[in-house]
């Protein structure tokens, strides 16, 4: 339930008026404010836990892709070191 207050809140009044209906009620006072700000708290924390499991895979995509280029040109040395025994030129692109 929610209460509406035309000028300053009076919590007390209200707190003793549902005490006279339903004395076992929880009443607990919470303003638009608190309400935003809690909720602006939990969606911090969410964006914060989706950054770093962007960091992450970014880190993870980094060193995938190094390891693929690295591999490559490894394999690529070999080739190219065979290529240059048999005299043939650097800038040449096909094996006689």
């Amino acid at each position: 339930m929610a209460i509406r207050f035309q000028g300053p809140a009076r919590p007390q009044a209200v707190r003793a008026a549902i005490r006279e209906v339903d004395p076992d009620l929880m009443i607990i006072s919470l303003s638009l404010q608190g309400w935003i700000d809690g909720f602006t708290t939990i969606l911090w924390n969410v964006v914060s836990f989706v950054l770093l499991l962007g960091l992450i895979a970014t880190a993870l995509a980094t060193a995938g892709i190094y390891g693929a280029v690295s591999f490559a040109a490894s394999e690529r040395t070999r080739d190219m070191s065979i290529r240059v025994a048999l005299t043939a030129a650097r800038t040449s692109t096909s094996v006689r």
